[in-house]
C-alpha cells in the first residue's frame, strides 16, 4: 500500500510542476515579447477572445456610432464574428462548417474549417469561404453568402444563400481546401487548392487548384476565358485562372489579383491573368514557373492585404507594398529555424510588373510556443494582423500596427536575434555549407559538431598556420593591414578551443583577416549576430539544470490544459513516484 501512496504522491507532483509551469506563463509572460516589428512602430492588442480565428476584413466606410461594425472576423470552427466601433464583439453567423477535425490545432489536422472572408458593401454582402463535412463524411468546398445591411453592415445576418451546387463535383481536404476571396468589378474571385490531388489543378473540368470567377450570385460569367453555358455544376464555366497547388494569399488591386501561393518547398507569388496556366504538377521546379517571386524555403503566405502608395497612415518606405501574412512552419513551435511566422512586404510595381526591391521582414514572430499568423488587412488606423492560436497564458488577440516612433514596440527586427539557424539560412551560408542536415551546400566543409571544432584545432595548431600568418602580414592592402592585431590575438591565444574562439570571432567579422584566398563573403554581422552564430557553431550552451529543462519543455507547449499536458504530468509523476519508492527500499536494507 505504501508504494502506491508514495506513486500518488508522484503523480501530484507532477501535475503540481505542471500547474506551476502554467501560473508562472500567466504571472510572468508579457505578450510583447512574442512579436518583433520594424523601427518605429507600435503593436497594441486592438480586441481578444477568439478560438482560432482566420482571417480579417474591414467594412470600407464604416458608419460613425459605437456600435457599427467596423470589421469581421472568421474563426475556423464556423463563425463569424463582428466588431464595432467601440471594440464590443458579436456573433454574426455561426454554425456553418460542421466539421470535426480528427484532432484540433495545433495539429494538422485540424487545418479545416472557415478560412476566406470579404464584403460587398452596396448590397451588404458577406462572403465566408468553408469546408463542410457532407452527408458521407467526406469534406467538401463552399461558399456562403450572408445578407445584411448595406454600407454599414449589421450584428447579426438577415439571411444566407450557400453555392453547394458550384463544388459537388469535388472534394475538400484538410490545408488544400478553398482559400480566400475577393470582389472586383462587382464579380467575386475565389482560391481553391488541390485538395492534393495536383493532376486536378490542371485539369479545367475540376475547381481544384483554380482561381474561379463568379457574379455576386454564384453563376457563371460568361467573360470568364472557357465559359462554355450557364450551367453551375460545371466547373469549367468558373475557371479564371488555374495551376495551383494552395493559393492562399489573393488581392485584387487595379482590376487585377495576385496570388501568394503554398508550395512544398518554396513559394510563389504571381499575378493571375485570365486563362493562365500556373503549371503546377507536383514539382519544385513547376511552382516556380513564371513567379514574380520565389520564396525559399517555404514561408507559407496566407492573407494577403496592399498597401497604396497615395497612402500617408505608413511612412513613404512601407508604401506601395503587398503585405503577406507568412504561417512558417505550422508545426513547429518557436520562432527557429524554417519557421518564417510573421508578416513580410513585397515591393511590387504594378505598372512595370516587377517587383523594385528584395522582400522583406516587416514583423516577426519570436516567442518559444505554437504560433501561426493567418490573417491581416489594413484599416483606418494601422494594420491588422490576426494570430491563429492562443499565445501562452491562452489569450487569442487580433492585433493592431501603427507608425509611432515615441511609443513604439520595445522589440524591433534589427534589435532582436532569432534563432542562429535561422539567421545563418538568412545570411546565405546553407548555399555553401550544411548543417543538421540542412543545406545542400558541397563547396564548404560541413559545419556539424564535434567535427568542426576538431577540424580547426588541427588546422590552427599546426606549424604551416601559424607560419601563413606572417606570410600575410607582409600584405600592404585592406583588409589585411587593419586585422593585423587580430592574427596576433589568434597566434597568442591557447591552443585548443581557445584559439579556435578567437580565429571564428574574427572569421565572421572579416573572412579574409587571415586568408587572401578565402571564398567566404562578408556577411557584415552585428556583434550579436557573430555571438550567437559563434556560440551555436562551439555548442556554447548554458548550465541546465534537469528541473529547467522540464519547466522549459512545459512553457514551449500551449498553456490551454490538453490531454497531453495530463499524460505528461502522468509519466512525470510515475518517474517521481518510482523514484521514491526505489529511495525508500535502499532506506529500509
Amino acid at each position: 500500500m505504501m508504494k502506491w501512496i508514495i506513486a500518488l504522491i508522484g503523480l501530484a507532483a507532477g501535475l503540481t510542476v505542471v500547474t506551476a509551469s502554467t501560473q508562472a506563463q500567466e504571472t510572468d509572460f508579457d505578450w510583447r515579447s512574442d512579436w518583433a516589428v520594424a523601427d518605429g512602430f507600435r503593436l497594441d492588442i486592438d480586441t481578444e477572445g477568439y478560438e482560432f480565428p482566420t482571417a480579417i476584413v474591414f467594412v470600407p466606410n464604416p458608419g460613425s456610432g459605437p456600435k457599427d461594425p467596423l470589421y469581421f472576423v472568421t474563426e475556423i470552427r464556423g463563425q463569424v464574428k463582428v466588431v464595432t466601433n467601440d471594440r464590443s464583439i458579436y456573433t454574426f453567423a455561426e454554425g456553418f462548417t460542421q466539421v470535426v477535425p480528427i484532432e484540433e490545432l495545433p495539429s494538422v489536422d485540424g487545418e479545416v474549417g472557415a478560412a476566406g472572408i470579404c464584403l460587398e458593401p452596396n448590397h451588404g454582402y458577406v462572403f465566408v469561404t468553408f469546408v463542410y463535412q457532407d452527408s458521407n463524411g467526406l469534406l467538401r468546398n463552399n461558399i456562403i453568402r450572408f445578407q445584411s445591411v448595406p454600407e454599414t453592415f449589421s450584428l447579426e445576418a438577415e439571411s444566407e444563400m450557400l453555392f453547394t451546387d458550384i463544388f459537388t463535383s469535388d472534394d475538400g481536404a484538410v490545408s488544400h481546401q478553398i482559400g480566400p476571396c475577393q470582389i472586383s468589378n462587382d464579380l467575386l474571385y475565389v482560391s481553391v487548392g488541390d485538395s492534393h490531388q495536383a493532376a486536378a489543378a490542371q485539369d479545367i473540368n475540376s475547381t481544384l487548384g483554380k482561381i474561379l470567377r463568379m457574379t455576386l450570385d454564384g453563376d457563371p460569367v460568361e467573360t470568364n476565358p472557357f465559359y462554355e453555358d450557364d450551367d453551375i455544376k460545371k466547373p469549367i464555366n468558373y475557371v479564371w485562372s488555374y495551376g495551383f497547388r494552395n493559393p492562399f494569399g489573393l488581392k485584387a488591386v487595379e482590376d487585377r489579383v495576385f496570388v501568394a501561393e503554398n508550395g512544398m518547398f518554396l513559394d510563389r507569388f504571381v499575378e493571375s491573368v485570365a486563362g493562365e496556366n500556373h503549371m503546377w504538377n507536383d514539382t519544385n521546379w513547376s511552382n516556380a514557373t513564371n513567379a514574380l517571386m520565389v520564396f525559399s524555403p517555404s514561408l507559407a503566405p496566407v492573407q494577403t492585404d496592399y498597401y497604396p502608395a497615395g497612402s500617408d497612415m505608413f511612412p513613404e518606405g512601407f508604401r506601395n507594398r503587398f503585405y503577406m501574412a507568412t504561417a512558417g512552419g505550422t508545426q513547429e513551435p518557436g520562432s527557429g529555424n524554417l519557421s518564417h511566422k510573421g508578416i513580410v512586404m513585397v515591393h511590387h510595381m504594378l505598372a512595370e510588373n516587377r517587383l523594385e526591391s528584395v522582400p522583406e521582414y516587416f514583423l516577426r514572430y519570436k516567442g518559444v510556443g505554437f504560433q501561426v499568423p493567418v490573417g491581416l488587412a489594413f484599416g483606418p488606423d494601422g494594420l491588422y494582423f490576426v494570430p491563429l492560436l492562443p499565445n501562452a497564458t491562452g489569450q487569442t488577440m487580433i492585433f493592431r500596427i501603427t507608425y509611432d516612433p515615441d511609443q513604439a514596440h520595445p522589440h524591433t527586427l534589427t534589435n532582436v536575434i532569432g534563432d542562429p539557424l535561422d539567421l545563418m539560412d538568412e545570411k546565405g551560408c546553407f548555399g555553401c555549407h550544411s548543417i543538421t542536415g540542412m543545406g545542400g551546400g558541397t563547396a564548404a566543409p560541413p559545419l556539424d559538431q564535434p567535427g568542426l571544432t576538431a577540424r580547426l584545432i588541427e588546422r590552427l595548431n599546426s606549424e604551416d598556420y601559424l607560419a601563413s600568418l606572417k606570410e600575410v602580414d607582409q600584405i600592404n592592402g585592406e583588409p589585411f593591414v587593419n586585422y593585423a592585431e587580430a592574427r596576433r590575438e589568434v597566434a597568442a591565444a591557447e591552443p585548443g578551443e581557445e584559439r579556435v574562439a578567437v580565429w571564428l570571432e574574427y572569421r565572421l567579422t572579416e573572412p579574409k583577416f587571415d586568408s587572401p584566398s578565402s571564398q567566404m563573403p562578408n556577411l557584415h554581422l552585428s556583434e550579436e549576430e557573430i555571438d550567437v552564430i559563434a556560440d551555436y557553431l562551439l555548442g556554447v550552451e548554458e548550465e541546465q539544470t534537469w528541473g529547467d529543462w522540464l519547466v522549459t519543455t512545459l512553457t514551449t507547449r500551449p498553456a490551454q490544459p490538453r490531454y497531453r499536458h495530463v499524460g505528461l504530468a502522468f509519466v512525470v509523476g510515475l518517474g517521481l513516484g518510482y523514484f521514491l519508492i526505489v529511495r525508500t527500499r535502499q532506506q529500509q536494507k
